[in-house]
């Protein structure tokens, strides 16, 4: 009996069965069925219902061809001519029933995977010749059960990934980050969704040779613009990134494994590499950074944190080990103008918490302090002068944002409207 499968990479390939010759409880061999056959017979899916023609029909293969995406013919109907003798219908029964209980594995990863699309299920794809008892009685047909089921393989559904990004004017950092996740996404394993929010560079020229789904939207606030894209996901999973972040080549095979590994995890944290002036930022709190971007798609939600919204999801997550790469700050003016951007935007939350008015701990005290224990006390000392600079930025950061809290504040309240 020759088995045809589909490999993990795709090519179909042939497989000989050593069992063919001897099957218990069987008797006649039924040769050349096809040859008597006057008109084709239709091929039915055993999952939707799809009828499908041969393409060709030969001594020893019947059954070619399908206009059904799962590929799995088992049940046959059709004309046959009347010469067609008692074992021809017999083997018509047994491939009825045969196969019967390898489709609930099939049923079950559909139902598993129901909202997916781009996915494929090969079941058996071609089931060439089956045996039978001389007089079709149950004990052969149970033989032929256990050989069929001990030689045949069920390959599961492709497990696909949807890569979203949110960008402007991005570039600079674009390349790298798609680049690094074609091995995810190529050959039709996934997609690349980019919501960009009114870019005049040539982020979309890139994001286009990279073969992206471009959707043009005003800016909405990071978590709703994120969100926004991940809606816009047709895959099992969703990998969210920011335009400076690309992926290890050792990450994006871990990521692999984890999405195809059919764990009972909705998520997985992913620790990040942070780049200040072109140095890995190893201490003061830095590294590993964990974030939660690899999710099920519909597991979860951005919610709002000023300029660093996080994903909120319902159910166990786990931990991946290999690192995002995040080239945030190659220059100083570049990291100064994001604190200057991002002080704002923590001044939103930090007047939603309640801060609204001057307070000398919060813009000075509280900035020394975080300093003093970043630098020292999470040993921040030991990444150099980029260290040194990052974590005094930084705490300049923090002033800022209780300053324009307040500032915010005055300017809301109902004297000043």
């Amino acid at each position: 009996m020759w088995l045809h499968g589909r490999d993990d990479d795709g090519p179909v390939t042939e497989v000989a069965d050593p069992g063919e010759e001897e099957v218990a409880g069987t008797g006649e061999q039924i040769e050349g069925t096809a040859e008597k056959q006057k008109e084709p017979r239709a091929d039915r899916c055993v999952l939707c219902g799809t009828q499908s023609q041969p393409k060709k029909q030969t001594k020893d293969e019947v059954y070619q061809g399908s206009a059904c995406r799962h590929q799995a013919r088992i049940e046959t109907t059709g004309p046959s001519n009347g010469s067609q003798d008692a074992g021809l219908r017999s083997r018509q029964q047994s491939q009825k029933r045969v196969p019967n209980a390898f489709v609930g594995d099939v049923a079950n990863q559909e139902g598993q995977h129901a909202d997916s699309t781009n996915r494929e299920c090969v079941v058996f794809r071609e089931l060439l010749r089956s045996r039978r008892s001389a007089h079709g009685s149950s004990e052969g047909i149970r033989a032929a059960f256990l050989v069929l089921r001990k030689r045949l393989s069920v390959y599961p559904l492709r497990v696909t990934l949807s890569v979203v990004l949110i960008t402007q004017d991005e570039e600079a950092n674009l390349p790298g980050t798609l680049e690094s996740v074609v091995p995810l996404v190529g050959d039709g394993k996934g997609e690349i969704i980019v919501v960009d929010s009114g870019s005049t560079d040539r982020t979309l020229e890139i994001a286009r040779h990279y073969g992206a789904k471009i959707f043009s939207e005003p800016w909405k606030g990071f978590a709703a613009q994120k969100n926004s894209a991940m809606d816009k996901s047709s895959c099992d999973w969703v990998l969210q990134l920011d335009a400076d972040e690309a992926l290890e080549p050792e990450l994006a095979e871990e990521i692999a494994q984890a999405i195809g590994a059919n764990s009972a995890f909705v998520g997985y944290w992913i620790p990040r590499k942070n780049f200040f002036l072109g140095r890995w930022i190893r201490h003061g709190g830095f590294y590993p950074d964990p974030k939660l971007r690899l999710i099920r798609r519909g597991a979860g939600k951005f919610e709002e944190y000023g300029a660093h919204p996080t994903i909120k999801v319902t159910g166990p997550t786990g931990r991946l080990n290999h690192a995002l790469v995040h080239h945030a700050y190659p220059t100083l003016r570049g990291y100064i103008n994001h604190m200057n951007s991002y002080s704002s935007s923590g001044a939103e939350v930090a007047v939603a918490k309640g801060h609204r008015r001057f307070s000398f701990t919060d813009i000075m005290i509280r900035p020394a302090l975080t300093f003093i224990y970043n630098y020292f006390f999470r040993l921040g000392f030991l990444d150099g002068r980029e260290g040194l600079l990052l974590h005094l930025y930084h705490s300049i950061y923090v002033s800022w944002k209780y300053a324009k809290a307040w500032e915010l504040a005055r300017l809301n309240a109902p004297e000043n409207r």
